[in-house]
């Protein structure tokens, strides 16, 4: 009877060890998944962030001249139509505010913690 209950319990141990092995492999592998998505995720979303406002600065360049408030204000509203932005501010070349523009979503400004400001000089 004492030989059995050796027996079991050998397979007992061995059959945890590598439940235990295996376990901890996933978990390992999930979490470097997880992470490079992330990273992933926020490369791409700050490159569209990006080309989104090089296409405003290009597109915002007379207002900027005449230092247009109404113009500019605009240009900036097309924006709102993406969930991505929060506030977006154009500055003249000496780096004064010239127009700003808030989103109106209130469940957006929740997140203001979380975001990144992305300043790009054109």
């Amino acid at each position: 009877m004492r030989r059995w209950f050796s027996i079991a319990s050998l397979r007992f141990q061995a059959v945890a060890a590598i439940s235990a092995l295996i376990i901890i492999t996933s978990a390992i592998l999930v979490g470097f998944l997880i992470k490079s998505q992330k990273q992933n995720i926020t490369a791409e979303l700050e490159k569209r962030g990006a080309s989104l406002v090089k296409m405003l600065a290009n597109n915002s360049e007379y207002g900027v001249m005449i230092e247009s408030d109404y113009i500019l204000t605009d240009l900036m509203k097309t924006l709102s139509v993406e969930r991505d932005f929060l506030f977006v501010a154009i500055q003249n070349p000496g780096g004064k505010i010239i127009a700003r523009y808030l989103c109106s979503d209130q469940n957006s400004r929740s997140k203001v913690s979380s975001m990144k400001m992305l300043r790009i000089k054109c």
